[in-house]
C-alpha cells in the first residue's frame, strides 16, 4: 500500500514538473539573432534571422537613443533576411537593434553595433596644379618666363623694339599736314550718287 502511495506522489512530480517547464517554453518569447553586419563607407547591411513570421525593423543611431528607422519587413516564416541602412556618415560608429514584433503580439530584440568605413580616396579633394599654357608668350604680363639655365645671360631688346607678341595699335586719326587734317582721295566712282559733292566741299573745308 505504502509503495503504490510512494508511486503515485512520484507519478504526480513528475507530470507537474513536465507542465510547468512546457508552460515555460509556451510563455517565453523568441528572440531575432543577428547573423552580421557588411559596413560601407555610406550605407550598412544588417544580417539576422527570426524563427517565426512576423515584422522586423531596424532602429539605428550614434548612440543608445537611436532615431533612425528602416524599412518594415514583412516575414511569413522562420527564415534568414537582410535589411540595407542607407545615408549614413563615412567614419562613424552606430549602435542598432534588430526589432522583432511575431503574430501574437510579443515583441524582441537584439542589439549591436558597427563603424562605418572612411571615405573613399576616389573622393578625395585633391587639388593638382595646372601646366602652362604653351600657346602663351613668355613675355605675357600673366606668365612668368622660363628660367635659363645656369651661366646663361638673358639677351636685352633692342631699343624701341617691342617685346614679341605685343599687339599693334593703329589709330584711326587722320592724317594732319601743318595742322590740317587731310582724308585720302578715292577713286572715282566707288562713291554712291550725290556723294561727289559733299566729298568735295569737305575737301576744300579741310584744306582751307
Amino acid at each position: 500500500m505504502r509503495r503504490r502511495s510512494a508511486a503515485l506522489l512520484l507519478l504526480a512530480f513528475v507530470a507537474s514538473a513536465a507542465l510547468a517547464s512546457a508552460g515555460a517554453n509556451a510563455s517565453r518569447t523568441p528572440v531575432p539573432e543577428i547573423v552580421g553586419v557588411q559596413a560601407g563607407a555610406f550605407s550598412a547591411v544588417v544580417k539576422w534571422q527570426v524563427p517565426e513570421p512576423g515584422r522586423v525593423v531596424i532602429e539605428l543611431g550614434p548612440d543608445e537613443r537611436y532615431g533612425i528607422w528602416s524599412p518594415t519587413t514583412a516575414v511569413r516564416q522562420a527564415q534568414a533576411d537582410k535589411t540595407t541602412l542607407a545615408g549614413l556618415e563615412p567614419a562613424t560608429t552606430y549602435r542598432y537593434r534588430v526589432l522583432a514584433r511575431w503574430r501574437n503580439g510579443m515583441r524582441a530584440e537584439a542589439r549591436g553595433s558597427f563603424r562605418t568605413d572612411p571615405w573613399p580616396h576616389s573622393v578625395d579633394a585633391s587639388a593638382a596644379p595646372t601646366p602652362a599654357d604653351s600657346s602663351s608668350t613668355p613675355d605675357s604680363p600673366f606668365v612668368l618666363p622660363p628660367k635659363l639655365p645656369p651661366g646663361v645671360t638673358p639677351t636685352p631688346p633692342a631699343p624701341g623694339a617691342l617685346p614679341p607678341g605685343t599687339p599693334r595699335i593703329e589709330s584711326s586719326a587722320p592724317l594732319r599736314v601743318n595742322g590740317a587734317a587731310v582724308f585720302g582721295r578715292r577713286a572715282r566712282g566707288t562713291h554712291p550718287p550725290g556723294f561727289a559733292v559733299l566729298s568735295s566741299c569737305c575737301e576744300a573745308f579741310w584744306l582751307s
